[in-house]
């Protein structure tokens, strides 16, 4: 009978309580973890090539479709035949340069502090995965 009480384990709800030392403990692992990091720079890097891909496509309808008062007056800028790609030269090149410096910037930053780095990820991240979701429920030109 002994052995038998030796084997029992502990009771269920002395494992249930958590405690906000471990939601913090929990956070820190993720946002420490190189796997976080690399999640985020790839979710930016993959959005942002989908969001120039979609501009790409329906650059003929991109005057009247930008919302972005910047992204109107870069494509201002441009002398190209009207609604053609030359014309959104310069608001495609901004677009990519801007992705690549915030992938830079995320990059120099990992060298230095990677958990700095991580933290400043995380919100890029979720604002592209915010654009994801406006570019794929934005009815395109003929509801495509």
């Amino acid at each position: 009978m002994n052995n038998f009480r030796a084997l029992t384990l502990p009771a269920l709800p002395s494992y249930l309580p958590i405690t906000l030392n471990d939601v913090g403990r929990l956070v820190e692992r993720c946002v420490c973890s190189p796997w976080a990091l690399l999640l985020c720079k790839l979710t930016i890097g993959i959005v942002s090539a989908y969001d120039i891909h979609q501009t790409v496509k329906y650059v003929e309808y991109l005057p009247q479709m930008e919302l972005n008062p910047f992204g109107r007056w870069m494509m201002s800028l441009d002398t190209g035949p009207t609604c053609r790609l030359q014309q959104t030269a310069c608001f495609i090149t901004a677009k990519f340069a801007g992705n690549f410096l915030c992938l830079a910037l995320l990059e120099i930053l990992a060298s230095w502090k990677k958990h700095i780095a991580t933290g400043v990820a995380i919100p890029v991240a979720a604002f592209q995965l915010g654009l994801l979701v406006f570019l794929i429920c934005a009815n395109g030109p003929g509801g495509d």
